[in-house]
């Protein structure tokens, strides 16, 4: 007996040692089977058990106890004593606008108080704070860089929340882990763009908040999380700890509404004395209207009677100007005559004035050359008169009355000589001159008389003055001389004289005449100048009244004009004062509203209202476990796959093997072997090769996949750096037993059937089966094919085991590699889908606050250069509930302009607009919380309100979860309108949309830009992550392949040993007999990677239905080169493995090979 199990032993090693490579591939493609199998669902169990270490190290909160009232300062440490309870601790918060550093600006950050209990922050870089004025920021945001930044809060926070926070700034001093938030969502806000950017730790002095916004609570009680024991005692806590804290909401419940009710008094004082305000002041505003009309009326009744006036003026001066021009012809007629008259009487004299001008001149002319001549002489004379100044004063006396005489004579004869000439002149024309004949007549008769009484005189003087020359002789010799000279010019002076006064006479006459006729003419002058001065004052009369006329129409027209503004001003004033009146009353009713609201509210506050939420309600916590369970749903697939592929191998290996050693088989039984010891053989070395390959796979997967997967989740997770391993000897001990069980059954069914023949028939070899002709040799073209290729064709069919198993291990090789590539192009393609066919934007503006009509068309004016087309609408994050499981999303409001911006469709299906309180979902949301089309879901803001919806249509999206309303359903719903506190942008073509944004983010109000680009950039990030994972699975799909192709071309090659053999010995060189096999490999290689396009577009649609990331949605997709590529691989696996193989024919000994074995 020993003897017998000592050579089954040998033989048994024997047989291992001879099919080493058969052995090894078992091993081989158990140990990935195993290894996927063991590691994918280890690496499920080991990332619930990390995070379970990082929360229980952090403790963080098992339920979290929310009021819409908040809870008092006392009310965590009243909880914590409560039964049931093993701590509590109040969270202190206070979402704010603030600034960090020049990374991002203007954005909504949460700032917590560090928590003493609960919630523990686990620091990741730097230090902790040491003053009131450091923070902590968010480890998954921010790292080292962050350290020494300025956290600045914003002055567009509200007034309440600025008070609340202490200091204006805080400093970056490090970085922390919280497991509040153990994924990349930071949850929403009702502050700012009512999405949260990140958080920040600060210590809680530095909060002035006197309340707490929720209190989280820890169950006594070792729980395992993701459980439905953790998840049971939860909610029975849940049930016992409500009523429990009833009392103390119902206390804060009081407290508010004693304050609302103080604050309600408080404004209805306020309304009150605001509406007496807004009487007095309408009445007085009123009284101003009334005393403008009555001001406006009675200027409009001046104006009138001025009109009046004016109208009688002007007929007056229109009668005026016609005297005027009566006159003036009048005045002109009698001017006419006048000037005909003169001209006729001074004509005439005129004339003679001209006719008698040149002799004048000429006498004149010798007149004053005799005056020159005689000028000398009298200044001689003048000289010796003063010589003889003093004796001479008697003669000069007497000299001076004789002189005088003599030219009292001689005026007198020139006189008379005149007149006599102007007498002769004159009676040239006696009658026209016979008043001045007469005239000149006495004058000249006067002046002989006047002549002879001087001489007479003069002569009585001579005697005295004899005497006095004799005294003067010699002066008076020298004087004589001297008047000698001058009287002898003196006659011809005289004459000369005489001679001008002649020629000057008449004119003089003339001029007498001129000046007679005008002192004639002088009255008719007169009383014309009169007349004309009178006409000229009229005039000015006119022209003044007429000035005046034309100003008073001026006044008039300007009084018009003014009464006109005084109306118009009046009019608008009266509009302005009604809207004022109109906008300070529906201020007032509005106010009004507001406190009767308030009052109802006040009233209708619900003094139970608590919401007792437990960790599934924290998404980060959801997160992980959706992030375990993505790679469980893969742990259901590929290994179950591997199984499979592993059992057929088996089955055409050990099929292979009990053919190959029937012979011994026989032999064994004929020297008395039993059934069992034979079989054992055969079990031993299949479930050996299960053992080790399985012991080598739970090794490897246990620790690399874990260690991998736990690497590509940290892009979305952020908890512990290092996975935790934990070795599960159960789950290694199930799958060693699963896969030594498969193999044990196939080894045992290929037995079962040899060990059933007799001895006699197992010792000779197992005659050929019968040769019959394939279904391609009845067909028309058979004969055509070359004999090599007709052999080849005839191969591939006639043995349909090794067809099958051929075509279903390619097969899946192709299928694994496929779905790996498949899986690829299914996240990559995410972001290019998501960023050019869905939403089809450049840019999502925030605003500070809601933007108004007017703001909204300042805004599109300021960038009309830069912006192609924008839309404004609201988005708010809130809670989508549905069957009792949450899930936060964005709510977008807005009309159907949206339907520009973002592509609505399910499939190739467009999809319409939302009704009045209906939804549309996006589809990774509805998938996640099994919602159909038709289904009743529930939304919930930040202020607890709620929407009750039908989800009318569920769209195609990728990238985050959103659910898309009319303002219709938040007016109907919420009672208010929509603000409008964001916008989509599409850049003008040929803009630059960096560029753009820098103008937008320069203008007012605008709070922050989001560039598509960068979230499109951002995801890509995230999905490169997961190409970790694919490659992997690509890896593991070509080793599986290699083996497989590898086990089964040494099976093929080893079945077709003898005729391998044969062809060589008819002459086949080395390339030719490689040629004739790895032909077939080939064929069946491409036949088979057919197989596994079919098969593997099959396995991805069920592979992506087990991933579900919380912001993304995949979408079975592959593209054509990942077909192209899988089947690459394949034959590619396949060339190297009949490279291998060509070296292993070329060494196959003919002669032995030929031998018989009988």
């Amino acid at each position: 007996m020993v003897m017998k199990k000592n050579a089954m032993r040998k033989n048994l090693t024997q047989s291992i040692l001879k099919s080493l490579g058969r052995y090894l591939a078992i091993v081989m493609i158990i140990a990935l089977g195993a290894s996927m199998f063991v590691g994918l669902l280890m690496t499920k169990s080991d990332m619930v058990a990390t995070g379970q270490k990082y929360m229980d190290e952090q403790n963080m909160f098992d339920l979290r106890l929310i009021s819409p009232y908040g809870w008092d300062k006392a009310h965590g440490d009243i909880i914590a004593e409560m039964d049931g309870v093993a701590d509590a601790e109040g969270v202190l918060y206070l979402d704010a606008i603030a600034s960090l550093g020049d990374v991002q600006e203007n954005a909504v950050y949460r700032f917590y108080g560090i928590p003493e209990k609960l919630n523990q922050i686990a620091l990741r870089g730097g230090r902790m704070p040491e003053a009131p004025d450091e923070c902590l920021a968010d480890g998954y945001m921010m790292t080292d860089e962050v350290i020494g930044m300025q956290v600045h809060i914003s002055d567009a926070n509200e007034e309440s929340t600025l008070d609340a926070i202490k200091s204006n700034s805080f400093t970056v001093v490090g970085y922390v882990a919280s497991p509040l938030y153990m994924d990349m969502n930071r949850g929403s806000t009702s502050v700012g763009s009512g999405s949260l950017s990140s958080f920040f730790y600060v210590p809680a002095e530095a909060l002035d908040v006197d309340y707490y916004s929720e209190i989280h609570v820890t169950i006594p009680g070792d729980f395992r999380v993701y459980t439905d024991t953790y998840n049971d005692a939860m909610e029975a806590a849940a049930e016992k700890l409500e009523p429990m804290v009833e009392p103390l909401v119902a206390e804060r419940f009081q407290t508010i509404r004693d304050e609302a009710m103080e604050e309600y008094n408080k404004g209805l004082q306020e309304y009150e004395d605001g509406l007496k305000t807004f009487e007095e002041e309408k009445e007085k505003a009123l009284q101003e209207l009334d005393s403008a009309y009555r001001q406006l009326v009675s200027g409009q009744a001046a104006i009138k009677e001025n009109e009046v006036k004016l109208a009688a003026a002007e007929e007056e001066l229109e009668a005026g100007k016609e005297a005027i021009a009566e006159n003036e012809k009048t005045l002109a007629e009698g001017r006419k005559t006048l000037e005909d008259t003169k001209a006729a009487l001074y004509g005439p004299l005129y004339a003679a004035i001209s006719s008698l001008e040149p002799a004048r001149d000429r006498a004149l002319q010798n007149l004053q050359a005799l005056e020159a001549e005689i000028a000398p002489i009298d200044e001689q004379l003048a000289a010796v008169n003063a010589s003889i100044a003093e004796q001479e004063a008697e003669y000069n006396q007497l000299s001076a009355s004789k002189s005088a005489l003599d030219s009292q004579i001689s005026d007198l004869n020139g006189q008379i000589g005149r007149t006599q000439a102007a007498l002769n002149a004159a009676k040239l024309f006696p009658l026209l001159n016979a008043s001045l004949i007469e005239r000149l007549s006495g004058q000249l008769a006067g002046l002989q008389s006047q002549r002879d009484a001087a001489v007479t005189q003069r002569d009585s003087i001579n005697p005295r003055l004899n005497e006095l020359e004799a005294q003067l002789a010699e002066p008076w010799a020298q004087r004589a001389q001297l008047q000698q000279q001058r009287s002898e010019i003196e006659p011809r002076l005289a004459l000369a004289k005489s001679a001008y006064d002649l020629a000057q006479s008449p004119i003089d006459d003339a001029n007498a005449a001129i000046t007679r006729l005008d002192e004639e003419f002088a009255p008719t002058e007169a009383e014309l100048a009169a007349g004309e001065q009178q006409l000229a004052d009229a005039k000015l009369q006119l022209e003044e009244a007429e000035k005046q006329i034309a100003d008073g129409w001026a006044q008039i027209h300007q009084g018009k004009a003014q009464i006109s503004k005084g109306w118009k001003e009046y009019e608008e004033g009266k509009v302005t004062a009604e809207e004022e009146f109109a906008k300070a009353e529906k201020e007032l009713a509005e106010a009004k509203m507001q406190l009767d609201d308030a009052l109802d509210t006040i009233n209708g506050m619900d003094p139970a209202s608590i919401y007792v939420l437990d960790r599934n309600s924290n998404v980060g916590y959801g997160s992980l476990n959706s992030a375990s369970d993505i790679v469980f749903g893969v742990s259901k697939v590929f290994p179950a796959f591997f199984l499979l592929v592993a059992a057929l191998v088996c089955i055409t290996t050990m099929t292979r093997m009990i053919d190959e050693e029937r012979t011994q088989i026989g032999t064994l039984k004929a020297l008395g072997y039993s059934s069992g010891a034979i079989i054992s053989k055969y079990l031993i070395y299949a479930g050996s090769g299960a053992v080790v390959g399985c012991g080598i796979g739970v090794m490897v997967g246990s620790m690399a996949f874990p260690t991998i997967l736990w690497e590509a989740h940290k892009i979305m997770l952020y908890v512990d750096p290092v996975i935790t391993l934990q070795f599960n000897w159960a789950l290694c001990l199930v799958v060693v037993a699963a896969y030594t069980a498969v193999m044990l059954f196939v080894t045992w069914y290929c037995c079962r059937r040899a060990l059933n023949e007799e001895p006699a028939e197992l010792i000779r070899p197992k005659a050929p089966e019968a040769g019959k002709k394939i279904l391609l040799e009845y067909l028309p073209f058979w004969h055509k094919i070359s004999f090599l290729n007709k052999v080849t064709i005839r191969n591939i069919f006639r043995y349909r085991q090794r067809l099958a198993m051929m075509l279903v291990g390619i097969g899946g090789c192709t299928a694994l590699l496929l779905t790996g590539f498949g899986l690829r192009d299914s996240i990559t393609n995410v972001v290019d889908f998501q960023f050019e066919n869905v939403t089809v934007y450049d840019m999502t503006v925030y605003f500070s606050e809601g933007q108004t009509r007017e703001q909204q068309e300042r805004f599109a004016k300021l960038t009309d250069d830069c912006v192609k087309n924008m839309l404004f609408y609201n988005q708010i994050s809130v809670e989508l509930e549905h069957h009792n499981e949450v899930k936060e999303i964005y709510l977008m409001v807005s009309d159907s302009k949206i339907q520009e911006f973002i592509d609505f469709r399910s499939g190739e299906e467009p999809l319409s607009m939302p009704g009045t309180n209906e939804v549309l979902l996006t589809v990774g949301v509805a998938e996640n919380l099994g919602i159909q089309v038709g289904d009743q879901v529930t939304m919930r803001n930040a202020d607890m309100e709620q929407l009750e919806l039908t989800v009318s249509g569920i769209y195609d999206n990728h990238v985050n979860n959103y659910a898309v309303v009319i303002p219709a359903t938040i007016e109907t719903q919420w009672n208010r309108s929509s603000e409008e506190q964001m916008a989509m942008v599409q850049v003008a073509e040929g803009q630059d949309v960096y560029a753009a944004s820098t103008v937008i983010t320069d203008l007012s109000g605008v709070q922050n830009v989001s560039i598509s680009q960068d979230l499109a950039n951002m995801v890509g990030s995230m999905m490169d992550a997961l190409d970790l994972v694919v490659w992997v699975i690509v890896v593991c799909a070509g080793m599986l392949a290699v083996t497989v192709l590898y086990n089964l071309t040494n099976i093929n090659i080893n079945e077709r040993i003898r005729e391998i053999a044969t062809i060589k010995v008819l002459g086949f060189n080395a390339s030719e007999t490689a040629a004739y096999v790895f032909k077939e490999n080939l064929s069946l290689t491409v036949f088979g990677a057919g197989v596994g396009l079919g098969l593997g577009y099959l396995l991805l649609i069920f592979v992506m239905s087990q991933i579900k990331i919380d912001m993304v949605w995949f979408k079975a997709t592959i593209m054509w080169p990942s077909y192209l590529w899988a089947v690459v691989l394949t034959i590619l696996s396949a060339c190297i493995v009949n490279f291998v193989f060509y070296f292993k024919l070329d060494k196959i000994n003919m002669a032995e090979a030929l031998k018989s074995v009988e």
